[in-house]
């Protein structure tokens, strides 16, 4: 490649995402009929509308939420201020949920961007093994309080203001929804068998996997737990069996 090609991709690359043909219309040949500028705006309106249907694809129910026409200004907007800057074009619209949540005064539109764009995130990242149930079996209360439990690798915890999930849900099943009930809902949103699973938990057990993930041993966990908020404390007692047997049968952690 020649330093004056090289120079010619730069140029052309430059003026296809920043939309400026000054530094590239010299290299254009004018077609019969239209005109230099002409040629060149079919790449750059190519690029954006390339870029645009990639986030309108991954964000199906913020779509339906919003009004359609609000919802492509705002697209447009951020391929505007967002080039690309990966060779895959499924990672692009993975930042459109943070543009959404700083753009909109609506905490329920920021949420179902942020679950569908972890949604998305996570069916990229690569799976890990998950935790047999074996690695609990014979284990004295001694042993399983001192276990450290990590998080599947593809995964990620999410706390919403709104039940967002549930909304996603009846979205996906095809009714009409209105619009997200303004109550706490916790989710573990993680890759398992080669598809993304989202594990509503109550409040308790949210907190209980966050200080998992965050390095604790099960005993320091439930104990920091119950002397931030000590109200937790018999939910926590009635439910933490149950709770560990769901998580060993549905993969929640990764194998060692």
């Amino acid at each position: 490649m020649t330093d004056e090609y090289f120079a010619q991709l730069h140029a052309f690359s430059y003026g296809i995402i920043r939309d400026d043909d000054r530094q590239v219309l010299d290299d254009i040949a004018s077609p019969p009929r239209g005109s230099a500028q002409k040629r060149f705006a079919i790449y750059t309106d190519g690029y954006r509308i390339r870029l645009q249907k990639a986030v309108e694809a991954d964000y199906p129910c913020l779509k339906y939420y919003m009004d359609d026409k609000a919802l492509g200004v705002m697209i447009a907007d951020f391929v505007e201020q967002t080039p690309s800057s990966h060779f895959n074009l499924d990672r692009y619209p993975l930042a459109f949920d943070g543009f959404v949540r700083t753009r909109l005064d609506d905490s329920a539109a920021g949420e179902i961007a942020l679950l569908e764009s972890t949604i998305a995130s996570v069916f990229m990242q690569e799976e890990s093994e998950p935790l047999a149930p074996s690695a609990f079996e014979n284990l004295s209360p001694e042993q399983f309080g001192n276990m450290k439990l990590r998080a599947r690798s593809a995964s990620r915890l999410l706390s919403f203001s709104h039940l967002t999930n549930k909304y996603l849900s009846q979205f996906r099943a095809g009714a009409a929804p209105l619009k997200p009930e303004k109550l706490p809902q916790y989710i573990y949103v993680y890759r398992h068998n080669n598809e993304v699973q989202r594990l509503e938990v109550p409040q308790a057990a949210f907190l209980l996997l966050q200080c998992l993930f965050n390095g604790m041993t099960i005993l320091e966990a439930l104990e920091h737990i119950t002397k931030t908020d000590d109200s937790l404390t018999d939910t926590i007692a009635t439910n933490l069996q149950g709770w560990f047997a769901d998580w060993m049968v549905k993969g929640v952690f990764a194998r060692y």
